[in-house]
């Protein structure tokens, strides 16, 4: 029977590969990935993913032709989006997974990201 990789591993290994490559991880897509998290039902996952792609591939140029400093704050700032996105959600999927879909499916103070 072949292994079945959870879909948070797509958006996991995303974040590891910006951070040992930089936005060359980021030149082959991230299309494939963010249809599997959406796939699973995690679109807020997917959506955070492509915003990450199109920032990592998106470079801007000011008047002068030079490279504009505003792409490296957007990359930033969508990589640490599906960071943490990443993790809340693997950590609310471990609580739902001890703790039963019957116990909090709709209890207030679930933290299972859309």
């Amino acid at each position: 029977m072949p292994e079945v990789t959870p879909p948070l591993a797509f958006a996991r290994h995303t974040v590891e590969r910006v951070v040992a490559a930089g936005r060359a991880a980021l030149l082959g897509g991230v299309a494939r990935d963010a249809r599997r998290l959406a796939e699973a039902q995690l679109g807020a996952g997917a959506g955070l993913l492509r915003a990450l792609g199109a920032a990592g591939t998106r470079r801007g140029r000011d008047v002068f032709g030079r490279l504009d400093s505003h792409d490296t704050h957007r990359l930033a700032r969508a990589w640490l989006a599906v960071a943490v996105y990443e993790h809340a959600a693997g950590l609310a999927a471990i609580r739902h997974a001890w703790l039963g879909a019957t116990h909090d499916q709709y209890d207030a103070h679930s933290d299972l990201p859309a």
